[in-house]
């Protein structure tokens, strides 16, 4: 803010016919701060008048603050979700060893989760950040804003903060003889996106008046890149993941795969309590809810028998000679290598679901019923079976 007698002292000398330029060289050998002398000088319009005309005051009200803290949260969601984005495909580029799969449940939601973030924060924050620029253009006060000012200083202060964060660790790689393509890449990213908000608001900070067409051109230079690389990254990344479609088919075949293990996992109690395989499901659920009523038996020993959460009937189960036994199920999804390892290696190893050792159930590769050979096992540490309960 202007100092008062700074003012008084500007509005006299304008009073006597001074020029700006006059004023401004006179109040800088007193060795007035230039801050100070800008802010004097724009206290009063750039006009011809018999008297001064005074600027109207900044000011703030309640709205102002809503939709400069609603435009600078859009803005911190808008750079922390392009940049988590920009690191997947990144990643997805510039692959290396032990890199979760871009099939990666994880990977895979991280991604669909950055695109919502982007698809309804980057408009909203685009669209608002125009109407301001509207409003300060009709209303100069709006442009010496305390309130814009002060957060937008804020957001300069993580964008600084997170350019230096990045030049140190470039430095810091490159000495140590680690600076890969891949990093060098995403520290690219971070400062982009750094460097970028430095460019839009600093040249316009501290202007008394919106800026003229040479600060609004390089804004809206910053402006069509920062809408082509999201609208490019977005696109780029809902081409890579799967589709809705696709990913409701393969929830449902997951969680198929475990209902086939919950069932492979009560027809182990029945043999280990029986010594031998169900004739059917309903003759392996009626034993062991009998069996539970008596004795108390492990929570895999369940006698509630999972069915399609899709069509919701019964699994297909064909017992064979001696512990063996077929289980079966319609599966949405053709799955292919990758996908089998990328889905479920971090959580399972290699196959969905290793029974024991040589027995295991693997997503089908083409989609339609597929069927599993299963041999049953005795489970050990069921608890003390004080009889057999025929």
């Amino acid at each position: 803010m202007a100092v008062q007698a700074l003012t008084d002292f500007v509005e006299e000398a304008l009073r006597a016919g001074a020029s700006r330029a006059e004023i401004e060289r006179a109040l800088k050998e007193a060795r007035w701060p230039e801050g100070q002398i800008r802010d004097a000088l724009a206290t009063f319009a750039d006009q011809a008048f018999v008297v001064p005309v005074p600027r109207p005051r900044a000011y703030i009200s309640a709205r102002e603050a809503f939709l400069y803290l609603v435009l600078f949260v859009l803005l911190g969601t808008v750079s922390g979700f392009l940049g988590t984005m920009l690191f997947t495909l990144t990643n997805w580029v510039l692959p290396q060893p032990g890199d979760p799969s871009r099939y990666a449940g994880s990977v895979q939601q991280s991604v669909r989760f950055a695109v919502s973030a982007l698809v309804v924060a980057y408009p909203a924050f685009f669209l608002l950040t125009l109407h301001l620029a509207g409003e300060r253009a009709r209303n100069p006060a709006m442009q010496a804003s305390r309130l814009r000012k002060w957060l937008t200083y804020l957001a300069l202060v993580v964008a600084v903060s997170a350019l230096i964060s990045d030049l140190i660790a470039v430095l810091n790689q490159f000495l140590s003889g680690e600076l890969t393509v891949r990093f060098a890449a995403k520290a690219a990213i971070v400062g982009a996106i750094a460097a970028a908000t430095l460019l839009h608001y600093v040249p316009d900070i501290e202007r008394s008046e919106p800026g003229k067409w040479g600060g609004r051109l390089l804004q809206a230079i910053l402006g069509a890149v920062a809408t082509a690389i999201v609208a490019g990254s977005v696109g780029y990344a809902i081409a890579s993941i799967d589709s809705p479609l696709t990913t409701r088919k393969k929830e449902m075949d997951v969680v198929r795969l475990s209902d086939l293990r919950r069932t492979a996992d009560a027809i182990d109690c029945y043999y280990t309590y029986f010594g031998r395989v169900p004739q059917s499901l309903d003759e392996l659920a009626e034993a062991l809810r009998t069996r539970g009523e008596k004795l108390p038996q492990p929570g895999a020993c369940s006698y509630r028998m999972p069915s399609d959460p899709v069509t919701g009937k019964a699994y297909v189960y064909d017992p064979a000679e001696g512990a063996r036994y077929s289980l079966c199920a319609t599966f949405a999804h053709g799955w292919s290598t990758e996908e089998i390892e990328g889905r479920f290696r971090g959580s399972y190893g290699q196959v969905f679901w290793p029974l024991t050792s040589g027995r295991s159930i693997r997503p089908p590769a083409a989609a339609g019923e597929a069927c599993f050979e299963l041999e049953a096992v005795r489970v050990a540490r069921l608890p003390e079976d004080p009889g057999t309960i025929r």
